[in-house]
């Protein structure tokens, strides 16, 4: 099974970990900013420059990373190849099916992806 990460923070991640350790090829696409959970710490420890912070790292472990926009070309070759994409952000749903018919989208949201909650604050425990 090929999966496309397009997720951020934690319930994303540990979703895909679930995948990647059961023997799916997962990709992580992060936009060039990178994700922000590679440098949240629960101590609020400051970490070496260019360090990945612990969580991160554990909930990515098995995982190929690669850095491009969500919207880009490259992106899109990789979600062409994939069964499934795990994403924590609002995607065009029918734009995604209707170029690839077969692909599973898992969409973490908080409060959905409409309605008047859409873009209310959450935490990771919402």
């Amino acid at each position: 099974m090929r999966v496309v990460d397009l997720s951020s923070e934690i319930a994303g991640g540990y979703c895909t970990k679930i995948l990647a350790d059961a023997g799916a090829d997962v990709v992580k696409i992060e936009p060039p900013h990178g994700d922000p959970l590679r440098r949240w710490v629960a101590s609020d420890t400051p970490l070496a420059p260019g360090a990945d912070a612990p969580l991160f790292q554990y909930l990515h472990t098995s995982k190929r990373s690669i850095v491009a926009d969500p919207t880009s070309a490259r992106a899109a070759a990789w979600i062409a190849q994939a069964d499934v994409v795990v994403t924590t952000d609002p995607l065009d749903v029918d734009a995604l099916l209707a170029g690839h018919p077969r692909l599973v989208i898992v969409s973490i949201t908080p409060w959905g992806a409409t309605g008047p909650w859409r873009d209310r604050p959450a935490t990771e425990f919402t």
